[in-house]
């Protein structure tokens, strides 16, 4: 993400809804200056409360789900602990983000 909003100018926005217990509130204020160094906007939300991911890379392609990308393996002995979607149409990332935005409050 950072090198897509540093050397190309692509909005790109990251949004949590509280620190996980190994990152304090002081290590989420130096990550969201950090990125914000590269031009990814690191955003608190907390009303509603998040659990889903959600990442669209263009206005017709997203994914919505519950897994972690960067933190967690649903492992092979229970490979559907976690479910997503990935949904492709006329806008869809856009409507799917759109809402998304609409509906919180930071």
């Amino acid at each position: 993400m950072a090198a897509a909003a540093r050397d190309r100018g692509i909005e790109t926005q990251v949004f949590f809804g509280r620190p996980s217990d190994q990152m304090s509130e002081v290590d989420a204020a130096a990550l969201t200056i950090d990125a914000g160094k590269d031009g990814v906007r690191v955003r608190p939300v907390f009303d509603p409360r998040l659990h889903a991911k959600i990442l669209g890379w263009d206005d017709d392609s997203v994914v919505i789900t519950s897994q972690n990308w960067l933190s967690s393996d649903p492992g092979y002995d229970s490979p559907l602990n976690e479910i997503g979607v990935f949904l492709k149409g006329g806008r869809v990332a856009e409507n799917v983000i759109t809402t998304f935005l609409n509906s919180q409050r930071m």
